[in-house]
């Protein structure tokens, strides 16, 4: 098993397309097909379920994809442990969404401060896609947000969780009432979200 089979996995389960993913990676997709082939070998199992051009996680896939997602953090956690000499005090640049800044951040920034008391923090709210723009232009040292799973060879992925969603509504709205909604009836509706 190689670092680059692990990567050009997780670029393929993000972006759900083998030859996007040989495209952003600089590989021919027969390299890619390969790779991941040579991983299904080694692993015993089938990773992906292809349909057409699209390709999904089987459930082995997904277990697979928590596992390579933190071999590859674990690896740049050792290479930048090795840079890692003094005590942080360089400032910290930090993107989110205002959601996330106003509900998780205040828990977060006072433990971070209780250990790196000589960190200044920045803290810059926007779009997920602007965030991703202006990380990717190192204009952001991290960024936290709430979006599809996404996965770039040029990040470090420290965490990646889902989040429950919960619909609101008036009691007397007229799907109040319903028991048995479907997400379909849901996409139907206007909403109001921050």
């Amino acid at each position: 098993m190689e670092l680059r089979q692990l990567q050009t996995f997780i670029q393929i389960a993000q972006m759900q397309s083998f030859s996007r993913t040989a495209e952003m990676l600089g590989y021919s997709q027969s390299a890619v097909t390969v790779q991941i082939r040579q991983l299904e070998n080694e692993l015993g199992k089938r990773l992906f379920d292809r349909t057409g051009k699209k390709v999904v996680l089987t459930p082995q896939g997904e277990e697979f994809l928590e596992h390579a997602n933190r071999i590859l953090y674990d690896v740049h956690q050792a290479k930048a442990s090795m840079n890692d000499t003094d005590e942080l005090k360089n400032p910290l640049h930090i993107g989110t969404i205002e959601s996330l800044c106003t509900v998780k951040f205040p828990k977060i920034i006072r433990k971070f401060r209780e250990q790196y008391p000589r960190v200044s923090i920045r803290i810059t709210v926007d779009s997920p896609e602007k965030l991703i723009q202006m990380m990717e232009h190192n204009e952001l040292d991290l960024i936290y947000i709430l979006d599809t799973p996404r996965w770039d060879s040029n990040w470090i992925k420290v965490m990646e969780k889902a989040e429950p969603v919960m619909f609101v509504t008036s009691v007397s709205h007229r799907l109040a009432k319903e028991r048995n909604l479907l997400l379909d009836d849901l996409l139907k509706e206007s909403f109001y979200l921050t």
